[in-house]
């Protein structure tokens, strides 16, 4: 018996065999978590380079958000199916209006806050209604007006290490851009809103 033990000890055959079967599975799982990466960053880049396109095109005259969310499915595509992409639209007076209140311009007695009866405020985002902190109106707006546009994305994972590791089936991308469109209008002031007392 220790003769045999001796000869095992020496012997070199089927050791690159034993070797490979430790490290195939950690190099395939590093092969395949690149591969992921790499693609969600390639997908990033083009969701990112379509939005702006997408948001430069919208800032000139005559520009429609549904010939917008059409170029972005045109475009994308070739990564996510075009029901799973999305193109949202708000759109504010000025960069500084974002989540302000309205201006008060007259204050009466009891002062600050809300206004009440007597006061008079801007309706900077013309739905009649005070806004304590602005939320922007849906669409691109008029001209001068800066609008936010959102393209979301989701698509499945190429690889099924995700799924195997425990995350999900698809991965989810949303990215966001500030675009003040083109003078092509002269910029009308907003209605001066008074409460009848």
């Amino acid at each position: 018996m220790l003769r045999t033990i001796r000869r095992l000890r020496k012997e070199n055959k089927g050791i690159a065999t034993v070797e490979f079967a430790f490290i195939v599975l950690p190099l395939s799982m590093i092969i395949l978590c690149t591969i992921e990466i790499a693609y969600r960053q390639y997908v990033m880049g083009m969701v990112q380079g379509t939005l702006q396109l997408m948001a430069r095109r919208g800032a000139f005259e005559g520009a429609k958000v549904s010939d917008l969310e059409a170029y972005a499915k045109t475009a994308l595509v070739k990564f996510a199916d075009p029901a799973n992409i999305t193109v949202t639209t708000v759109n504010f007076r000025t960069f500084n209006h974002m989540g302000k209140p309205e201006k008060i311009t007259k204050d009466v007695a009891p002062l600050g806050g809300a206004p009440g009866a007597g006061d008079c405020y801007l309706d900077e985002q013309e739905n009649g209604n005070y806004d304590a902190a602005m939320a922007g109106n849906s669409g691109i707006g008029k001209a001068e007006s800066v609008a936010r546009y959102t393209l979301a994305l989701s698509y499945t994972r190429l690889t099924p290490f995700s799924t195997i590791m425990g995350f999900g089936e698809t991965i989810n991308i949303s990215r966001s851009t500030m675009v003040r469109n083109e003078p092509f209008e002269g910029v009308v002031a907003p209605p001066e809103i008074c409460i009848p007392t």
